[in-house]
């Protein structure tokens, strides 16, 4: 079971609030947005509000985009036509941002042949996961896909992992979970029984946990070999 940012692809090229003033500008010519910098200051608690959840709750971008204009004194709903068009807007500017290691596909095409896959993000977009694996044309190896925001919970909480586990039909001490995140991937993983392995990216690591991974590799290639000895 994987990660999705970070450990299939690599989002270090992404430009997230680039992405963020792209879907402003949507909503600016729809005339529901206040100036960029209003919003963005406003987007930026009602993100951490709703991220602070004490059980991890996740909710849509569509969602997050309604409430922040709601606090800006905007009547709207999140199916609104021009909040779903600025979701697309952000969704392709991340998607575009996406890129993959060369070796991926082919080392996914041999775990493939004696494991199940699948791949669990952290997405309040649950529509980059297909996206992204198709453009690679990596999405055929996995048995599932599973994005927070379809799931309406956050790694680490243990809800979006037992969804996982029960759509694979796999128990948790039969699973491994990879990730680079020791908070969300791997004591997200081992709270629920699974095996985990770290993916150290080997970039500054600022996370609180006091979880410890069964194994840490440094690159992708190193996982075949490592999963024989769990």
């Amino acid at each position: 079971m994987f990660d999705f940012g970070a450990t299939l692809v690599l989002d270090d090229k992404y430009d997230y609030f680039g992405s963020l003033q792209k879907a402003h500008k949507i909503l600016e010519a729809g005339g529901i947005a206040p100036p960029f910098d209003q919003f963005k200051e406003v987007y930026l608690k009602v993100r951490a509000r709703l991220w602070g959840h004490p059980e991890f709750r996740e909710h849509t971008f569509n969602h997050r985009l309604a409430e922040v204009l709601k606090e800006c004194g905007y009547e709207v709903v999140e199916s609104d036509e021009r909040i779903q068009e600025a979701t697309n807007v952000f969704l392709y500017a991340l998607v575009d941002s996406l890129y993959m290691e060369d070796y991926v596909p082919s080392m996914l095409e041999e775990l493939r042949q004696r494991y199940k896959l699948a791949v669990v993000s952290n997405l309040g977009i649950p529509e980059v996961l297909p996206i992204t694996l198709e453009r690679f044309d990596i999405k055929k190896y996995f048995d599932i896909i599973l994005a927070s925001g379809t799931v309406g919970y956050r790694k680490p909480s243990p809800i979006i992992f037992k969804e996982a586990l029960k759509t694979l039909g796999a128990l948790p001490e039969e699973t491994v979970f990879v990730g680079d995140s020791l908070y969300h991937d791997v004591q997200g993983a081992k709270a629920v029984g699974m095996k985990t392995i770290w993916l150290n990216r080997k970039t500054q690591n600022t996370e609180k946990t006091t979880a410890f991974p069964d194994k840490t590799i440094e690159d992708l290639r190193e996982l075949p070999k490592v999963l024989e000895t769990l």
